[in-house]
């Protein structure tokens, strides 16, 4: 086991590629979107079960433990460190599991799609707009659209800028 300090975010991946499992036990990050990228790097996450990470890592994709006091969760850590340790096996379904979630769920296209499906049934329901048919736009219509639409995505992928830690 190795405990690594903040790192850039080159040596971060550099690091993450190396490992067998990613262990994120931090109380405070309420985030965790490194959690995310291990994921996407095909790595199993043994994570404490809050906030950001407890909603990102599913049991098929790694170990989520309950942090209701300290003994108990190092505990349980120490137990989901063994079971992957032990089992390379499970190392490996874990990480093609949580590298096909990471794709299927934060992919930034696939949030973008899905951030604006909302924005479209929002709006539609309003009364106030109704979406645009793309079969039906003139050309400038069209760019507007696809103006539009880039700005939401490099809106919502500037939210995953920025190292890990």
């Amino acid at each position: 086991v190795r405990l690594v300090k903040w790192l850039p975010r080159e040596d971060l991946f550099k690091e993450m590629a190396e490992c067998d499992a990613f262990v994120f036990a931090s109380l405070r990050d309420g985030g965790g979107l490194v959690v995310v990228e291990a994921m996407a790097a095909g790595k199993p996450v043994v994570c404490l079960d809050l906030a950001g990470p407890g909603l990102h890592v599913t049991e098929e994709c790694g170990i989520k433990v309950a942090a209701e006091n300290p003994e108990q969760t190092v505990r349980d850590l120490a137990a989901a460190f063994g079971r992957l340790a032990r089992d390379a096996d499970l190392r490996a379904a874990m990480g093609r599991a949580a590298r096909r979630r990471a794709e299927e769920v934060y992919d930034w296209k696939r949030v973008a799609e899905r951030i604006e499906k909302v924005y479209r049934e929002a709006l539609g329901r309003s009364g106030g707009f109704t979406p645009p048919n793309r079969d039906g736009m003139e050309a400038g219509e069209e760019k507007q659209s696809q103006v539009a639409e880039q700005a939401a995505v490099e809106a919502v992928a500037g939210v995953g800028e920025g190292g890990g830690r």
